[in-house]
């Protein structure tokens, strides 16, 4: 009697361990995407609540009072220094939001303000809260996409962190400021970085001098400012006197 196992044997023990392994795989396969599908969920809570605490403090002054001094002063102080705007100077903000805290801010340095956001609703509840501020006449609202903006007028360009494209929008700052103008733009760092895409290209672009600061919750302000050429340079300091050599 022979000792040699059967080939059907071989056979179906391997076949075994393949289904067991693609059974193994498609489970984790499965889990993988359970995750994923979890985590833009909360991903999308976390957006949600975001524009919904800056609703609440659109409609209700004492949480936007609140919501801004724990959240915003200490960034937008730093910005405004950073940038060296001065009043009387024209800033634009793209992405103003229903709160536009960045606005009132810089309208209270006494700079002319231009904020714009693509909702109508949004621009509805901003204009309700620059009117309760006091800040009216000082910002103008304009439903506008940042991204086919002429900034040629602008001193200063404040890009929020929600903005989309923020890579067209800031291309199309950069492309249009004038020299010595500065652009303003908020990146996240650490978590937030799963909600919100980065823009700051880490080295300075050419033509451009940049200033990054660390903020609270996860966000960094990158301060961009367009350089001058050596000639308007020196005839920006001395504009009394004639350059040598002209």
């Amino acid at each position: 009697m022979s000792c040699t196992p059967s080939p059907g044997i071989g056979a179906t023990f391997s076949r075994t361990i393949r289904e067991e392994y693609m059974k193994e795989n498609t489970a984790v396969v499965h889990t993988a995407r359970t995750h994923r599908r979890r985590k833009l969920q909360i991903d999308r809570l976390v957006l949600k609540g975001i524009q919904h605490l800056e609703s609440l403090g659109s409609a209700w002054p004492f949480w936007g009072s609140l919501y801004q001094r724990l959240f915003y002063s200490g960034m937008l102080r730093q910005e405004i220094a950073l940038s060296k705007i001065s009043p009387g100077m024209h800033a634009v903000h793209v992405g103003c939001g229903p709160l536009p805290m960045t606005a009132i801010a810089l309208a209270g340095h006494g700079v002319r303000v231009t904020a714009l956001d693509q909702d109508p609703r949004v621009l509805d509840r901003a204009r309700k809260v620059l009117e309760r501020t006091g800040f009216d006449s000082q910002v103008q609202l304009m439903s506008a996409c940042g991204t086919g903006l002429d900034y040629s007028n602008a001193n200063a360009v404040w890009i929020s962190l929600h903005v989309r494209p923020l890579e067209n929008v800031l291309q199309r700052a950069m492309d249009t400021v004038p020299a010595g103008a500065s652009i303003i733009f908020r990146d996240p760092r650490g978590p937030l970085c799963r909600y919100y895409a980065a823009g700051d290209p880490g080295l300075d672009p050419a033509g451009f001098s940049c200033i990054r600061q660390n903020q609270i919750l996860g966000k960094k302000s990158v301060v961009m400012t367009k350089k001058l050429d050596q000639r308007l340079a020196w005839e920006k300091e001395n504009p009394s006197k004639p350059q040598r050599g002209t």
